[in-house]
Formats: C-alpha cells, sequence, structure tokens
C-alpha cells in the first residue's frame, strides 16, 4: 500500500491544483479501492465518500454508485453493517 498509497496522494495534490474534478474523483476512489484490497477498509471511508460526492458533482452516476459500494466496505469494516447495508440497498 505505502507505494500505491504514495503516488496516489502525490496525484491527488496535482489534480486538485489544476481543478480537475474528474480526475480527483477518480484518485479518491483509487485511494479507497487500494485501503481496502490492502485489508485497510477503514482508512477508506472517507476518500470514498468524497469521492461519490465529486461523482455526483461531475454528473457521473455509474461512478457514484460505485464511490458508494467503496463507502459501504469501508463501514462494514468498521462494524456498522446497518449503515452499511442501507447504502448497498439504496444503490441497487
Amino acid at each position: 500500500m505505502d507505494l500505491a498509497g504514495t503516488l496516489l496522494a502525490e496525484n491527488l495534490l496535482f489534480v486538485r491544483s489544476k481543478g480537475q474534478a474528474r480526475r480527483e474523483a477518480h484518485t479518491l476512489a483509487g485511494l479507497a479501492e487500494t485501503a481496502i484490497q490492502y485489508g485497510r477498509p477503514e482508512d477508506g471511508g472517507s476518500d470514498a465518500a468524497l469521492a461519490a460526492t465529486r461523482a455526483i458533482q461531475i454528473d457521473g452516476p455509474p461512478f457514484a454508485l460505485y464511490c458508494l459500494d467503496l463507502c459501504a466496505a469501508s463501514i462494514a469494516a468498521i462494524g456498522d453493517l446497518r449503515r452499511a447495508v442501507v447504502i448497498l440497498a439504496a444503490t441497487e
């Protein structure tokens, strides 16, 4: 996770400095997905939530749904299964 997280964090700073909302959303989702893949899903929740927000702002509904799935995975990992189920049910 260290190299992937470092590269994504660097990219996030760059795309934010350029005002690239679409790339910011994808980078945030990448950070969340990387956290989940490397066994630290609780670390990806805030990135996934912000990615979903950006996806909605740029009118990307399918991508927003994917980001909400990442949110649900992070929320489930910290033990809040009820909230995770509500998110998953809402995106079906």
